[in-house]
């Protein structure tokens, strides 16, 4: 998509789906402790690397090839992991594309 930044969309969706209020919403009952944790951990993750890197400047082949990148994904893998543990909520078919 010409008028579309894939990076800084990479990096903001997060911000936009869940952020720093998102993450005040994620707590036990509807998240497990270790979900809450998995969270909090890929936020911190997310902060720092969107503090980090220029993203806003780059191509995505910059970006996916950026060794902060690659950071970001593992922690992003990891998190997603504890995640699917429990799974899908069932009102998740309607976020998915």
């Amino acid at each position: 998509v010409p008028f579309v930044h894939v990076p800084n969309e990479m990096i903001e969706e997060w911000d936009d789906f869940m952020g720093e209020r998102g993450l005040k919403r994620a707590s036990p009952p509807l998240y497990s402790t270790d979900e809450v944790h998995a969270l909090q951990d890929f936020h911190t993750i997310w902060d720092e690397t969107a503090e980090r890197l220029p993203y806003h400047k780059m191509q995505l082949e910059e970006l996916l090839a950026h060794p902060d990148w690659q950071r970001f994904m593992s922690e992003a893998k990891e998190a997603h992991d504890v995640m699917m543990k429990r799974g899908h909520f069932p009102d998740d078919d309607l976020m998915r594309f």
